[in-house]
């Protein structure tokens, strides 16, 4: 089971930005490098108003590792892949320009962010429900973190069935207990989740005078934390809601985006123009394979963003396997180690089509 919580954070990587210049001006698709190689071109990019030294940029090396945006071997996995495809909609000149992100780069990102940490957003987002407001001093001075991460890993214990897993858990739970985290640890172990959420737009951060304070911030009227809240209510919950691909639907509701659900009968056509659309810039040479989870995700991001229309994986999926009915030559699947469909290859004649 993946424990939706990370732990290589640094303070000043906050900016989910960051990771789209990490791909698009310091990784390849298929090049291999060390991580020392690709830090330290980030570190010597000029981001304009924030300054990345050398230890940062190796935790943004590591975070885009345990994101799922780079593989082990510094070339794009499928989410860095997805990612790089969302950024092509709007290109911009300069590496600080990616740090404000478009509505289609908000919605993906925040989709990843709540795979790989959803649980610390879940219980960072409760705590400011139950405490409001709260100054970075007095974050780092207490133990708010340390329980929130002693909770999150008591959950998963309960949660998982691999004994391996509950030993890893209940080692962390103990040694954290044991020697509670210091002021200067608490830094890079908390700061780095509440930045990023207020980059989301979940809290205000106001600076006053040598103090910072997070502010939770009003949407329609309501606490968008409290929507988080009321979307995923506990860690057990999440899960049930992340297995059944209800991501999309989520950031819809916590956000309020207006969006109408997927309709076959009314939308068939904008989707499978879109996935022909995706599928052209998606696959990889040679094998001409593209990922079926970058296509729902790319897809499911635009429709949510540009054309107000909630759709899911499942959707996408459905249709895929319709096509296959329709022409079994001009369509394969591929599986994964699992032996489930993963893959997908159009054939030429397939791609140059419209509408079928």
């Amino acid at each position: 089971m993946e424990i939706r919580l990370q732990l290589k954070t640094h303070y000043q990587i906050s900016k989910p930005g960051i990771f789209s210049v990490l791909l698009l001006e310091c990784t390849s698709p298929i090049k291999c490098s060390y991580p020392e190689v690709i830090s330290k071109k980030l570190a010597g990019i000029d981001f304009e108003t924030i300054a990345l030294n050398k230890e940062s940029a190796k935790f943004a090396v590591a975070m885009a590792q345990s994101f799922g945006f780079i593989t082990q071997n510094m070339f794009w996995d499928w989410k860095g892949r997805a990612i790089v495809l969302i950024l092509d909609i709007t290109p911009r000149k300069k590496p600080a320009e990616y740090l404000k992100l478009t509505s289609e780069e908000e919605i993906l990102y925040f989709k990843y962010y709540l795979e790989a940490d959803g649980a610390a957003i879940l219980e960072i987002c409760k705590l400011f429900e139950k405490i409001g407001q709260i100054s970075r001093k007095n974050l780092l001075s207490n133990d708010f973190i340390d329980q929130i991460f002693i909770n999150i890993w008591g959950t998963y214990k309960l949660l998982t069935s691999d004994l391996r897993q509950k030993v890893y858990l209940k080692d962390n739970i103990q040694k954290l207990k044991s020697r509670p985290y210091t002021f200067k640890t608490r830094i890079h172990k908390a700061l780095t989740h509440i930045e990023s959420l207020v980059e989301f737009g979940f809290f205000d951060r106001i600076e006053n005078k040598n103090e910072i304070i997070f502010v939770p911030r009003y949407k329609n009227g309501k606490l968008t934390i409290k929507r988080l809240i009321n979307e995923l209510e506990t860690v057990e919950k999440m899960e049930k809601r992340f297995s059944k691909f209800e991501h999309f639907e989520i950031i819809k509701n916590i956000h309020c985006l207006d969006a109408k659900s997927f309709d076959p009968e009314i939308h068939s056509n904008l989707l499978w123009n879109e996935i022909i659309k995706t599928y052209k810039k998606a696959f990889t040479e040679p094998s001409k394979m593209a990922s079926i989870s970058i296509l729902s995700d790319v897809i499911s991001t635009k429709f949510l963003s540009s054309n107000k229309i909630l759709i899911k994986k499942p959707d996408i999926e459905n249709e895929l396997i319709s096509l296959k009915s329709k022409y079994p030559h001009d369509i394969n699947f591929h599986v994964d180690k699992a032996g489930k469909k993963a893959y997908v290859v159009f054939s030429e004649k397939l791609c140059n089509s419209t509408y079928l």
